[in-house]
């Protein structure tokens, strides 16, 4: 995958997470809680892709962060236990 497709994938996901987070409205709908896992296995594909965070623009990794702050995809002590400065 390259830098382009990576950040072009990433975008595509900011998309559909704001689009699901705007859709909450019960929290016991099973159609939410499957995109949900959907859009959480796309999440973790598109991070281990760049495991070291060197192909992602700064803003596509802050969107990675938050995204795992409120979603808590990946445990905080190993997100980005891997990045390059």
């Amino acid at each position: 995958m390259t830098n382009k497709e990576l950040n072009r994938d990433i975008k595509r996901l900011q998309t559909a997470f704001k689009k699901h987070w705007a859709s909450y409205t019960d929290t016991f709908n099973t159609d939410y809680h499957a995109q949900s896992d959907l859009l959480h296995k796309e999440y973790k594909r598109l991070l281990y892709a760049d495991s070291d965070c060197t192909a992602m623009n700064l803003a596509n990794f802050k969107f990675m962060y938050r995204v795992n702050l409120r979603e808590r995809i990946i445990p905080l002590h190993t997100f980005g236990i891997n990045i390059e400065l």
